[in-house]
């Protein structure tokens, strides 16, 4: 059987001992059938180091942090050497989004506050909240 579609919901630094001990207590109905009738990961290997803006860049290219080089919470500017910015910005991944290659199949991709993400440069994807994270750098 041919999958038609596919959902992929991520939490950030979310703790999973209390995520499970909600689901078992009832109190996220719909967290438990989405882990009983999807897939649940719960010790995921993620690349080093464990944050925000490479963790996020890995699951939606399936590549490593040398391959999308997303490799820090922050990069350096491009000849400075003490001057950073935050790593949510799009064009600075060397690595194919999972929503482009989708595009180029003709699949359409809602995407929903996902890091590391904008600007959007597809055309069949459709964002419902889109934030440039980089202007929340604070000198």
């Amino acid at each position: 059987m041919k999958a038609e579609k596919c959902v992929l919901i991520g939490w950030d630094a979310p703790i999973v001992k209390r995520v499970k001990k909600y689901v078992e207590e009832g109190v996220m109905p719909n967290t438990k059938r989405m882990i009983d009738e999807g897939v649940w990961g719960e010790n995921c290997l993620v690349p080093h180091p464990t944050i925000t803006p490479p963790n996020w860049t890995t699951i939606v290219t399936g590549s490593w942090i040398g391959t999308h080089q997303i490799v820090c919470f922050n990069l350096l500017e491009p000849g400075q050497l003490e001057k950073t910015y935050a790593a949510f910005y799009k064009d600075d991944c060397k690595a194919e989004y999972i929503w482009e290659a989708a595009e180029r199949i003709g699949k359409k991709t809602i995407l929903l506050n996902y890091p590391s993400t904008w600007p959007n440069a597809v055309k069949m994807v459709f964002k419902l909240v889109e934030v440039d994270l980089r202007l929340m750098n604070i000198d």
